[in-house]
C-alpha cells in the first residue's frame, strides 16, 4: 500500500509523521506539553545540532523539574512501538469507524503493516478502549495506557 488511501487522504494528520506528532501533541496536551513522570507542566523541546555524535529524535521534549526525556508516546497504547505514528492514527481511525471491531488480517490490509504489526496494534487498542474495570490491574504498564 502506499498510504494514499482515502481515509489517510481527507484527514491531514495521517500523513506524514510530524503532522501525526503534533496531532497527538495537541490531543494528549492541550494547555502544553505535562511530564508523564513527574507531573510537572514545564518542559522544552530539544533540538538536534549538527554537531552532535548522538543526535536527538524528533519530538524529544525534556522536563524542567525532573530532567527526563519523554515524548508524547510515553505512557500509551504507542509506546515501544516500531510503527509510525500516522498508521497508529489510520488503525484509530479504521477502527472507530468500522461497525464492528477489526481482526489483525483487516487492518493488516487496510493500514498497510506487517501481519505482526496488525496483531499487535489490534491487542494495543483493545487494551486502551476496554473499559478500565476489565483492565487487568496486574499487567505491568498496560493499565495505565490510554490513547
Amino acid at each position: 500500500m502506499d498510504g494514499s488511501t482515502g481515509a489517510a487522504a481527507s484527514a491531514p494528520e495521517l500523513l506524514d509523521e510530524d503532522a501525526a506528532r503534533a496531532f497527538l501533541e495537541h490531543f494528549r496536551w492541550p494547555k502544553g506539553p505535562v511530564c508523564p513522570h513527574c507531573k510537572s507542566r514545564g518542559a522544552y523541546r530539544l533540538h538536534p545540532r549538527a554537531c552532535s555524535a548522538a543526535p536527538v529524535r524528533k519530538g524529544v521534549l525534556k522536563c524542567k523539574a525532573c530532567r527526563r526525556q519523554f515524548t508524547v508516546t510515553v505512557g500509551t497504547a504507542f509506546e515501544h512501538s516500531h510503527i509510525p505514528l500516522s498508521q497508529w492514527l489510520l488503525a484509530i481511525r479504521r477502527w472507530c469507524e468500522s461497525r464492528k471491531a477489526l481482526s489483525a488480517y483487516q487492518l493488516h490490509s487496510l493500514v498497510g503493516v506487517s501481519r505482526q504489526g496488525a496483531w499487535l496494534m489490534e491487542q494495543r487498542i483493545r487494551q486502551a478502549l476496554a473499559p478500565r474495570a476489565a483492565r487487568s490491574p496486574g499487567t505491568r504498564r498496560r493499565a495505565s495506557w490510554h490513547l
